[in-house]
């Protein structure tokens, strides 16, 4: 009897695990977890154009139904129509209609043909979609949109241009108000995203529906005459996977844009000059190094293809560079379009950021740091505001060649190979006493190996080469606060109280050790972080 009742206990608790673990996939399911996001999934909110949706957005699988239609041997054409002034079959991406009229002729368009659809599919005994309203507008829907935003690198953009034999016109265009047509102008290529932003502005459709409607068109044209081509379906372009696979190009030749190979910004506006002995140094900028170093032009180029000062002037424009002035377009540290912003998120990586993550970007600069972009000219006579763009240019590059191209090494004999630390051993925690420190052994730090490991994260780095000058600039991201040099004061020196603050802003020596040592390999991804990692116990 008792084999029975326990038999029947362990298949009850069986069913029940399994029932759990079921509701818990279903649910995990149903609250859009990464493993519920589909890159094809779109939520359908079309009525939100004529003010607030009163049913909840319906979700649409847009690749499965793709499916459907081509195996019926149909094509984009039975949901969307083409625009009646196209030459090459353009779709509007909108569901069976080519604009947004009114709110009940929207609404009718989704009701009528989705759902007969839908019941017509059922008829024939297909699998189909739903047929009633809250299987449409469902208040828990199994997946939800996981889109990964897709764009224009580089690479991607070599590639069409080989494709289309370097016909630029195939793609670039811009609005021209007297024929008001679409005209190519050779030399004015940009971004599309230059005039097609998140929302329609005037005749301007979105970048959304601009880039569908163009490389999906593409697309589908090459594919029918059997050519190779890109993807006419959401995944191919928005599932990460797929993306992934897409094949890069190495050694990418130039865009030729009229470009310099380097430049020279100046303190003032070059149209107009401003006689004044107290204005800043000019600044010679590489500009051939920051087109490899970014996947597109649009990462400084954000707003169009034209040198910073014609929106961004000297005093601020309201209307071409929202009022923001060319020292803040450069300065700002909270901008990755600005050179200080930029600059201050690449050194938010691996190799950087164990000194780095010490900095916090709103600190005081050195007026030092500011002669490291702002230098004064090799012709110290020479007359900027004379010179004319090709002067200005030879002067930037005679700038760029006086730069170091690699850090300054510190000589091997002046590293200390290791460093003891054993000024915490004997003294007792204040307040905790399982905290004491004379129960540890004292630290040996391999002090030589880690500044070799630091040397090495930014050896090939230019930017860390232009910037870390200095042969010891590296020892200061631990030995801060002190004059550079291969002699550096003791920590001890500043952090005089073994286990007590001096200062808000000045830990004691153990909180300074350890908040130094374990901050930099908690965000230097280096394992090694327990208390006896680094001393043994006595």
């Amino acid at each position: 009897m008792k084999k029975v009742l326990l038999s029947i206990g362990i298949f009850i608790t069986l069913v029940l695990a399994i029932n759990i673990t079921l509701h818990a996939r279903d649910t995990l399911a149903s609250a859009g977890g990464d493993s519920a996001q589909r890159p094809d999934l779109l939520m359908i909110d079309s009525m939100k154009v004529f003010g607030p949706i009163k049913r909840r957005p319906v979700p649409f699988a847009h690749d499965a139904h793709q499916k459907a239609v081509t195996q019926k041997g149909q094509d984009c054409s039975v949901c969307h129509e083409a625009k009646p002034e196209s030459t090459n079959n353009e779709l509007v991406y909108l569901f069976k209609r080519l604009e947004n009229s009114d709110a009940d002729t929207v609404r009718n368009i989704y009701h009528g043909q989705c759902i007969d659809c839908h019941e017509q599919t059922l008829a024939r005994g297909d699998k189909s979609g739903p047929v009633s309203c809250n299987a449409c507008h469902t208040k828990d829907p199994k997946y939800t949109p996981g889109q990964a935003p897709m764009g224009f690198d580089h690479s991607l953009h070599y590639r069409h241009a080989k494709a289309r034999d370097n016909k630029c016109e195939q793609c670039h265009h811009e609005y021209n108000k007297e024929t008001e047509k679409l005209v190519y102008v050779k030399g004015k290529e940009g971004s599309c995203r230059y005039c097609h932003g998140d929302v329609k502005v005037e005749n301007r459709i979105p970048m959304q529906a601009a880039a569908h409607q163009a490389c999906i068109t593409c697309h589908q044209a090459e594919k029918t005459k059997k050519k190779n081509s890109g993807p006419i379906d959401c995944g191919g372009c928005h599932d990460p996977e797929q993306q992934a696979l897409i094949a890069k190009v190495e050694n990418i030749p130039r865009y030729e844009r009229g470009q310099p190979d380097a430049a020279l910004i100046l303190p003032f506006s070059p149209d107009k000059p401003v006689d004044d002995k107290n204005l800043m140094q000019p600044v010679a900028f590489n500009h051939l190094a920051h087109e490899s170093a970014n996947d597109t032009c649009r990462v400084c180029h954000h707003a169009e293809m034209t040198a910073c000062v014609t929106c961004h002037t000297m005093k601020g424009d309201p209307e071409k560079g929202d009022d923001v002035n060319l020292m803040l377009a450069m300065h700002k540290e909270d901008a990755d379009q600005s050179c200080i912003g930029c600059h201050k998120t690449l050194a938010e990586e691996t190799a950087c950021i164990g000194c780095h993550a010490a900095m916090p970007r709103t600190a005081k600069k050195d007026e030092a740091e500011c002669a490291a972009c702002h230098t004064a000219p090799p012709d110290a006579g020479m007359d900027l505001a004379k010179m004319d763009a090709k002067a200005r240019r030879a002067m930037a590059e005679a700038m760029l060649k006086a730069r170091p191209d690699n850090i300054k090494k510190v000589a091997t004999e002046d590293i200390p190979e290791t460093v003891t630390i054993d000024t915490m051993a004997t003294v007792p925690a204040m307040t905790d006493p399982d905290l004491a420190l004379d129960q540890y052994k004292e630290a040996k730090l391999p002090h030589r190996k880690i500044y070799a490991a630091l040397k090495k994260g930014v050896t090939d780095n230019n930017l860390a080469a232009f910037f870390h000058g200095n042969e010891t600039t590296l020892c200061q991201g631990c030995h801060h606060n002190s004059p550079a040099g291969t002699k550096p004061p003791k920590c001890a020196s500043c952090h005089s109280r073994p286990d007590r603050a001096a200062s808000p802003l000045m830990p004691g020596l153990r909180g300074a050790y350890h908040q130094q040592c374990i901050g930099c390999h908690q965000v230097m991804n280096i394992e090694k972080v327990g208390c006896t990692d680094c001393h043994a116990k006595k």
